[in-house]
C-alpha cells in the first residue's frame, strides 16, 4: 500500500439497542466524575490560595557577608517602598546599647525567656555570638505579614540553614560584593606606606 490512511482520533461508536442505554449511562457517569474531579481540584486550589493569602506575602531572606551592601540595600528598599516591605525585629539576650529601643531595634529578653521560646518552637532561626543569643521569632514575621507587608529578614548563613528546615517558604536573596578585592578594600584600611 503506497498511501496509508490517516487514523483519526474517534470516539467509540455508539452501539444500538440495549447497549446504547448502558453506554449512555456510562458516558453520563464519566462526565459526572470528570466534573466532580474538576470541582475538587478547583476547590483544593481555592483553599490553598486562601491559606497563602491568610499567611500574608512570602518573606524575603537577605543574606551575604558583612560589607557586601545589605544595609545599604535595605535602607533604599525601606525608603522607596516603605508600605510594601517591613522588617522583622529580632530577639537578643544582650543589653541594649545607648539609643536602642526595645521592640524597635531588638526585642531585648533574658536568656531564660529566649531559651524557653526556642524550646517551644517559637523561633525560625537562632544563633549565639559573643555569649549572647540572637534570633527571629515566628511572631516577629507574622506581625509584619499581619500589616500585609513583605517581611524582610537580614540573616547570616547559619540562620539561612536553619530557615531552610522550616515551613516559612521565603524568597532567598544572596547579596555579594562585586569582587573580593572591593570587599577587602572597603572593609580594611590599607597599611601606611602603601
Amino acid at each position: 500500500m503506497l498511501f496509508q490512511e490517516k487514523k483519526h482520533h474517534e470516539r467509540p461508536q455508539r452501539p444500538c439497542g440495549d447497549t446504547l442505554r448502558s453506554f449512555t449511562s456510562w458516558e453520563s457517569r464519566e462526565r459526572r466524575r470528570n466534573r466532580e474531579r474538576r470541582l475538587k481540584t478547583s476547590f483544593s486550589l481555592a483553599i490553598l490560595n486562601l491559606r497563602l493569602a491568610m499567611q500574608g506575602p512570602r518573606p524575603v531572606v537577605l543574606s551575604g557577608p558583612s560589607g557586601a551592601g545589605k544595609s545599604t540595600l535595605l535602607k533604599k528598599l525601606f525608603k522607596d517602598y516603605e508600605n510594601v516591605f517591613g522588617f522583622s525585629v529580632s530577639h537578643t539576650t544582650r543589653q541594649p546599647r545607648p539609643g536602642e529601643v526595645n521592640g524597635k531595634d531588638y526585642h531585648f529578653v533574658t536568656r531564660e525567656e529566649m531559651q524557653k521560646e526556642i524550646d517551644a518552637g517559637e523561633f525560625i532561626e537562632h544563633a549565639e555570638f559573643s555569649g549572647n543569643m540572637y534570633g527571629t521569632s515566628k511572631g516577629a514575621v507574622q506581625a509584619v505579614q499581619a500589616q500585609n507587608q513583605i517581611c524582610v529578614l537580614d540573616i547570616d548563613i547559619q540562620g539561612v540553614k536553619n530557615i531552610k528546615k522550616t515551613d516559612l517558604n521565603p524568597i532567598y536573596i544572596s547579596v555579594q560584593p562585586p569582587s573580593l578585592d572591593i570587599l577587602v578594600s572597603d572593609r580594611l584600611p590599607l597599611p601606611l606606606g602603601s
